[in-house]
């Protein structure tokens, strides 16, 4: 990518799609991206998380990176960089609570059976924007260790109630690596695939399933 742009403040970010090459839609609806998270890595390199916003609710699967050097320069913008401009179709009519119930009855769990030992079992329960649907959706995650071990992430319409999406993130994720040990010695780990990449964020035995 060779990218005309600079980014040396938090503001410049969104502007820099504009200089995006090919991808229209992002040029063409660089207004609405918000930058929602800024890292620097211990080269210099500066890299700013964007994602659409409409009201105060973002679509965080449409989101975009951009990456900065010392200087300054756009070295690579990547992500959902050709998404079409989020503009839900629905309304959010629905309650917390009321799409709580629907994720728990998508995965039949009872809410009140269903434990985190002493974590809540509801993880995480907020509206955001479906990018593919173009609705606004109750994005619900569920852990649980009774009655059963379970990690659920559920998109429930905030409309209607319907479910639109639910994914088993142990069945779909979990997996077996390796690392070293304090002494040097060679150990099993369960890893969990989290957004992309991977996490030590053990789903597989009891204790730490609230990590």
């Amino acid at each position: 990518q060779d990218i005309d742009a600079k980014v040396t403040q938090q503001t410049d970010a969104p502007k820099a799609l504009k200089a995006l090459p090919g991808s229209e839609n992002v040029k063409n609806h660089y207004k609405d991206y918000v930058v929602t998270d800024v890292k620097k890595d211990n080269k210099g390199f500066t890299h700013y998380t964007l994602q659409p916003k409409v009201g105060n609710v973002f679509a965080p699967d449409e989101e975009v990176k951009v990456h900065v050097n010392t200087e300054g320069k756009v070295v690579l913008i990547n992500g959902d960089t050709d998404a079409k401009k989020v503009k839900p179709t629905n309304e959010v009519s629905i309650n917390k609570e009321q799409a709580s119930k629907k994720a728990f009855e998508a995965v039949n769990l009872n809410p009140k059976k269903a434990k985190n030992m002493k974590d809540d079992a509801v993880k995480t329960n907020k509206v955001q924007i479906d990018g593919k649907t173009n609705k606004y959706v109750y994005n619900v995650e569920l852990i649980t260790t009774t009655p059963k071990i379970s990690h659920w992430n559920i998109k429930v319409d905030a409309e209607t109630g319907e479910v639109v999406d639910k994914l088993n993130l142990i069945k779909e994720a979990a997996t077996t690596g390796t690392g070293k040990g304090v002494l040097g010695d060679t150990k099993q780990i369960n890893i969990n695939s989290v957004n992309g990449g991977y996490a030590l964020q053990d789903l597989t035995h009891q204790g730490q399933l609230a990590a």
